[in-house]
């Protein structure tokens, strides 16, 4: 008996690999996109930031335009004296209410009559006028409380008042209240503020004539009692309308507070303008979006008259949402109050986490 042995032949797996020449132009041509994208995306994202810094020179020109304006349509005013004679009506000063130094003044904190020019710093203006904000029957004790009012009127826009029109009651209004428990400090660059929340009662409008929220409920130290009192003019932004307003010192009630310092402590309201309800107005932890929260207060101070309410324009407000449809009780707009020493972010916030934005700007005209 003999074995046989056969040897098989070997086989080689029909499987080949890239060659090294193959992998480095392949490698040279991922670079080459690769570098393409970084450069577009580059370009793109400066593009963008030139345009936001545009936008953002845009306003705070404006912003400092109107402010200016502001204050010059005061210069000179002064409350009217009149001695007991009753012979002469004059005011509490005279002379120029403007003064102006290209570089500087060589002290600024010098009196208005003694202020002269250094030439040695950026341009500067100064304004003088007599300003004061409480009438007599504010420092009154004891004091009437205040209270913000959303009234509807029925009197069309430049129309006669209509015939069956009857005087609006207390008990015609719906009162929103200050939720005291919801106090909350603030984080970043909104420290050391306190924000508060506002009810959200709703407005049977076939029932009730508008709304009302009685002030004189967060408490300050040394503030008098009732005192605050709403002395700037109401603004608005979207569907929202902002107050403010300031509290007296209990000691000190004729104290003004027409500058930045030794300014009182201000109180913010961003309601709705409709109903005077809660909304999503301030951004509290300093995270970018606006929080539920329609009320600040500053100890700090820096707001009285002459504020001055300016608007982000960067895209456009209410562009509502992915799907095209408008959102309906708010706009979305970023604002910014300013006053003689601070500035206020605000917004008419949706309460949404906004995950998409759109920014565009025109660039020429369409050729129709």
């Amino acid at each position: 008996m003999s074995t046989v042995f056969t040897a098989l032949p070997r086989t080689r797996n029909a499987v080949r690999g890239f060659t090294l020449i193959e992998l480095m132009i392949s490698l040279t041509i991922g670079l080459v996109i690769l570098a393409a994208a970084v450069s577009t995306f580059s370009t793109s994202s400066r593009s963008s930031q030139l345009s936001q810094a545009e936008t953002q020179l845009n306003e705070d020109g404006i912003l400092a335009l109107n402010l200016i304006q502001q204050q010059l349509k005061q210069a000179g005013y002064s409350q009217q004296l009149i001695p007991s004679n009753g012979a002469t009506v004059m005011g509490n000063y005279a002379g120029p209410a403007v003064r102006g130094c290209t570089g500087g003044f060589t002290d600024a904190a010098a009196a208005f009559d003694k202020l002269s020019c250094t030439g040695k710093g950026s341009d500067a203006i100064a304004i003088r006028y007599e300003a004061i904000l409480l009438d007599e029957e504010d420092l009154a004790t004891p004091v009437r409380k205040q209270a913000i009012y959303g009234i509807w009127d029925p009197t069309p826009i430049g129309g006669d008042a209509k015939a069956d029109a009857r005087k609006v009651e207390l008990a015609d209004l719906v009162e929103q209240t200050i939720d005291k428990a919801s106090a909350k400090v603030g984080l970043l660059n909104e420290r050391d503020k306190n924000f508060y929340q506002v009810s959200s009662n709703a407005v049977d409008w076939k029932a009730k004539k508008g709304w009302l929220l009685n002030l004189g409920v967060i408490p300050y130290p040394g503030a008098m009692e009732n005192g605050e009192r709403v002395v700037g003019d109401l603004a608005n932004l979207g569907s929202s309308v902002i107050v403010t307003s300031f509290l007296p010192e209990d000691k000190n009630m004729g104290i003004e507070s027409c500058t930045a310092t030794g300014s009182l402590p201000n109180n913010t309201y961003v309601l709705d303008a409709l109903t005077g309800k809660n909304k999503y107005s301030f951004d509290v932890d300093g995270n970018g979006s606006f929080d539920f929260y329609s009320i600040v207060s500053n100890p700090a101070g820096g707001f009285t008259r002459g504020n001055v309410t300016s608007r982000n324009m960067v895209g456009q407000p209410n562009e509502g949402r992915p799907d095209g449809k408008p959102e309906v009780n708010c706009t979305n707009e970023t604002g910014f109050l300013t006053g003689v020493g601070d500035t206020q972010k605000i917004g008419d916030g949706c309460g949404v986490s906004r995950t998409w934005r759109r920014s565009w700007r025109q660039v020429v005209s369409p050729p129709f």
